[in-house]
């Protein structure tokens, strides 16, 4: 009836219209209203299926006809319409549904109907419910639809059991789950996505923990269609506790949070003069600058949370290459020069003394006085407390222009140094990569979608623990390069700026690890959890090589050096853990830059020549992702190979690089390259046939597909069938002697199987009975088999082998042993040669069933039982 109305608040998203459409239906005599704006998700919908609106007024009614009684639906105040509330006149009667804690300036006197559901369509189906009033199927489709519009899918912290029974009755009374679901499946067009971009690159944390509060501030010009959807992905991607917007246009600024249910959302935007729900709120600031209403929001987040402010020891490196005051000029030149540092700290009593960098020390050198101590002429080292703010770091390093700063207390040792680097680091927001944001944030979702909810909570209970230790934690080397990659990864690296082992130790004793094994003389430990997920710890370290494919000599650096020791760039790169940084990308050698362009560079020119393997790796790496080596690295390696460097190497490591080269996924491009740098005789002599050698590792991966398929649990040894197929044609000797080289593991086996398969191949190509050949290929591992297979793709040795892998050697005799006995044979050694011999005749087609198997076997009783 004219002047009564069901409205829902502006921009109605589409859980606001499912209540309006549940209203509908309860309130016949009211008008439902659309009168100020839709999301752009509601917005589609009825553009595509205008039918869904049949039930909606002209949103000029209010004009025409102005309330005198209003349902509001998703809402308690009459502002959170719109423009439209001032058309209302005098409301004698308001009844309110919503699902939102009630806030100062909720409509009084009206009839409210409140609970804390995931969804506000939901009390209205439980509305329905007790009347026993049933939706059409296209109406319980809409009100489906927002129920999971707000719960994002009922995945989101507020979901309740109301809403999982609301969406099982709607979907009993026919609506369509799965129209629904493809509704909600839209992509971010492309004006969200840079808008969601833009946020992205410059937020930052205002708090990172307890809980972790991001925030992005920025101006735009464009429009902005479903914002909260848009904070909604800047929160999964900054995995915060919660993320909130600034968005100024024009003479305004449009706030939208949205948090994991954790941060009092309700009351933080209602201080900014909003309001909303703790998951979701938004205010828009009238009359107000960017930077004023990020001040404002500051401040009201200081009122809850206390101060937040970024200090010297959040940001300083503490694991630190220092040097005795009393070393020697020439000492000191030459342990710097181990590393990729330009200078370090001279300490003396645990405290910083001054500072020497490697130009000093040189001059020095060269002036006579290798023979003084760094004391008398090290430079002065500026102290700072670790208290002391991001501010006045500036003004030191920047303007000042001191190299570095020692961070100490009054009393008590060095705590640790901050550079420029550290500065610039803590205070500029990262880069985006050509295709792919690699920032903090970004990072931190990557994890999380890739690793699982597990993974990220003991990341991040590792970090925090580290942080509380006076430590920092890294993700380093491997799986930062596959999680850039996107690529599955199971065992986890982790570098720490301090104790390992007492962080491994005490994460132990907390997060419920199954088992914890150390490594004291190497100052690493091995965390495996319940769920097999595994991180490795070590401390963070310096090597030097003291000649050519010797074992480096090893002591404690901090991470930039760590990562100088690395064979390659793209795995020199870290992912910070501590709270204070989590997420952010450590790329001191551009690693990022060689991934994303497909290249191997090696981090300085005796790479390879202080440890060979690399070669091997770079050979690996080229075959696994694709890369090419980049010139230099390309002419590093052949100088190494021409002085023939993997003459200084131990046969234990050079079979530990060939063995995972044996177990790529995908072999022939390894090989070929092996080929192609002519580094076969690592392996074998150079092959008379490359190309058929090349058909046969071909059919092999093929088997080994087909064998993990058919027999997933059984265990395949990728490196032992290779070698079988790579030494076939090797005289037994020269096998022997690199096996025993090597110390290869199943070394007997692997000479075994080469041994046996030509008189093998040679039986089975005369065709033999089946028990027969289940005798012959027993003889064989798996591996041997495949070999065999693979070597043979056709006629009937391929025949032979398949049929004995699918069925011959699972097949039994259909008798037991106390069968066989209840026939009047005695226990003994007896009884399983007939076994044997049943199983083999049911092997021939003599026998097929336990009827069979008897009458056989009375039949031959006058026959002595004889070995197979």
């Amino acid at each position: 009836m004219a002047g009564a109305y069901i409205l829902p608040h502006q921009q109605a998203d589409l859980d606001a219209f499912g209540a309006l459409i549940g209203a509908s239906l309860l309130y016949p005599d009211y008008t439902p209203l659309l009168p100020h704006g839709t999301s752009p998700d509601l917005h589609r919908l009825l553009r595509e299926r205008p039918e869904m609106g049949a039930r909606l007024g002209e949103p000029d009614l209010l004009q025409r006809h102005p309330a005198t009684r209003v349902i509001l639906v998703d809402c308690s105040q009459a502002e959170r319409i719109g423009p439209p509330a001032a058309l209302l006149g005098e409301v004698q009667e308001w009844i309110i549904y919503d699902h939102h804690p009630p806030l100062q300036g909720d409509i009084v006197g009206a009839e409210v109907h409140r609970a804390a559901t995931g969804a506000c369509t939901t009390l209205l189906v439980e509305a329905l419910q007790g009347l026993r009033l049933q939706p059409s199927p296209p109406e319980a489709s809409l009100m489906l639809l927002g129920i999971l519009e707000d719960t994002d899918h009922l995945r989101t912290p507020n979901v309740t059991p109301r809403d999982l029974r609301a969406c099982a009755w709607l979907v009993e009374q026919g609506a369509d789950l799965a129209w629904a679901g493809e509704m909600l499946r839209s992509a971010l067009t492309a004006e969200q996505i840079a808008l969601l971009d833009r946020l992205l690159q410059e937020g930052r944390w205002v708090q990172e923990q307890d809980p972790a509060l991001w925030l992005s501030a920025i101006s735009w010009d464009g429009p902005i269609h479903d914002g909260g959807r848009i904070v909604h992905h800047a929160l999964a991607s900054a995995r915060a506790d919660a993320a909130i917007a600034l968005i100024t246009q024009g003479k305004h600024v449009t706030a939208i949070g949205r948090s994991r249910g954790n941060v009092p959302l309700e009351h933080i935007f209602h201080d900014l003069g909003g309001g909303g729900q703790r998951e979701a709120a938004a205010a828009v600031l009238h009359d107000s600058t960017l930077a004023e209403a990020e001040q404002r929001l500051l401040r009201i987040l200081q009122n809850y949370f206390g101060p937040m402010m970024h200090q010297a020891a959040a940001i300083m490196n503490r694991a630190i290459f220092t040097c005795p005051a009393d070393t020697l000029l020439g000492e000191a030149a030459a342990a710097l020069g181990q590393t990729p540092h330009r200078g370090m700290p001279v300490v003396e009593n645990g405290r910083a003394w001054g500072y020497v960098h490697r130009q000093l020390l040189e001059n020095g050198i060269r002036h006579g006085l290798a023979g003084q101590a760094v004391r008398a002429y090290a430079e002065p080292l500026p102290e700072v407390a670790p208290e002391t703010p991001i501010s006045t770091l500036r003004t030191l390093l920047l303007e000042a222009r001191h190299p570095m700063l020692a961070v100490q207390g009054e009393t008590g040792p060095l705590q640790g140094i901050i550079t420029a680097t550290d500065l610039q680091r803590a205070e500029t927001p990262l880069p985006f990569a050509s295709e792919r944001r690699v920032g903090r944030h970004y990072l931190h979702g990557e994890i999380h979608r890739q690793w699982g909810e597990a993974a990220i909570s003991r990341l991040q209970e590792l970090g925090r623990r580290a942080a509380a230790m006076g430590s920092s934690a890294y993700l380093v080397g491997g799986c930062v390069r596959d999680l850039l990659l996107q690529r599955n990864m199971t065992d986890i690296d982790v570098v720490i700026e301090g104790d390992a082992l007492r962080l491994a130790a005490d994460l132990a004793a907390t997060v419920s690890a199954s088992h914890l094994h150390s490594h004291p003389r190497f100052g690493t430990a091995t965390l495996r959890f319940a769920d097999q997920f595994r991180m490795d710890l070590a401390s963070s370290r310096v090597e030097h090589y003291p000649q050519p494919g010797a074992l480096p000599i090893v002591q404690a650096g901090g991470i930039q050096a760590d990562l100088w020791r690395r064979d390659f760039t793209i795995n020199a790169m870290a992912i910070a853990l501590n709270p204070a940084s989590f997420g952010q990308l450590l790329d001191p050698y551009r690693g990022l830059s060689d991934l994303q362009e497909g290249r191997l560079r090696v981090l300085h020119t005796l790479s390879f020549i202080e440890d060979p393997t690399r070669i091997l790796r770079a050979l690996r790496f080229s075959a696994r992702f694709r890369f090419e080596m980049e010139a230099h690295t390309l002419g590093l390696m052949k100088n190494a190979l021409a002085i023939d460097i993997f003459r200084h190497l131990s046969g234990p490591r050079l079979w530990r690089e060939i063995r995972y080269l044996l177990q790529l996924s995908d072999l022939l491009p390894a090989l070929r390259l092996l080929q192609e740098w002519r580094l076969w005789p690592l392996l074998r002599p150079p092959p008379a046939d490359p190309a058929a050698l090349f058909a046969t590792v071909q059919r092999a991966l093929t088997l080994r597909d087909w064998f993990q398929l058919s027999f997933p649990r059984e265990p395949l040894l990728q490196d032992a069938l290779f070698l079988r197929i790579l030494w076939h044609d090797i005289p037994w000797a020269e096998r022997q002697e690199r096996l025993n080289y090597f110390q290869v593991g199943g070394a007997d086996e692997i000479q075994n199987d080469l041994q046996r398969l030509p008189e093998i191949a040679a039986q089975l190509a005369r065709g033999i009975r089946p028990s027969q050949r289940r005798a012959l290929l027993s003889q064989l591992r798996v591996e041997g088999i495949l070999a065999l297979l693979a070597g043979h793709p056709q006629g009937p040795i391929q025949a032979a082998g398949l049929a004995y892998l699918q069925t011959d050697r699972h097949l039994a005799s259909p008798l037991g042993a106390k069968e066989i006995m209840a026939l009047g044979f005695a226990p003994g050694p007896a009884v399983g040669q007939w076994l044997k011999r049943l199983r083999d005749a049911r092997l021939d087609g003599e026998i097929s069933d336990e009827e069979s198997a008897r009458q056989w076997l009375l039949n031959n009783l006058k026959q002595p039982p004889c070995k197979p």
